[in-house]
């Protein structure tokens, strides 16, 4: 398990904590591993997942992404007040793009 050696090696400073930055600097690395588990559940699980067109599909995993780093943050990390501001204002920045994407596909929202 790839994910479990990064956390163990990189992640977890002395005192079994980390700091945001740490975690975040692997998001790549964790998206290829969500890209990895969805295909493996499309093939395992349900058809649904394999008729997923991009859009849906990026949805997805970005979900899945920002859930994995923040559950990765809840349980191993530490914030500072710096990183938590800036945690927060890309978080707020992000769904603000995002709804204003929704909202540019719906003429009528």
């Amino acid at each position: 398990m790839q994910l479990r050696r990064i956390i163990r090696e990189s992640l977890l400073v002395e005192r079994g904590e980390a700091n945001v930055t740490q975690i975040v600097k692997y998001k790549s690395e964790i998206r290829e591993w969500a890209e990895t588990l969805v295909d493996s559940m499309a093939d395992h699980v349900s058809d649904k997942i394999k008729e997923m067109d991009d859009k849906t599909r990026k949805r997805v995993l970005d979900t899945v992404t920002d859930a994995t780093v923040s559950g990765l943050i809840k349980a191993f990390g530490h914030v500072t007040p710096a990183e938590e501001i800036r945690f927060e204002r890309e978080s707020f920045k992000k769904k603000y793009y995002d709804e204003r994407q929704r909202r540019a596909g719906d003429r009528w929202g």
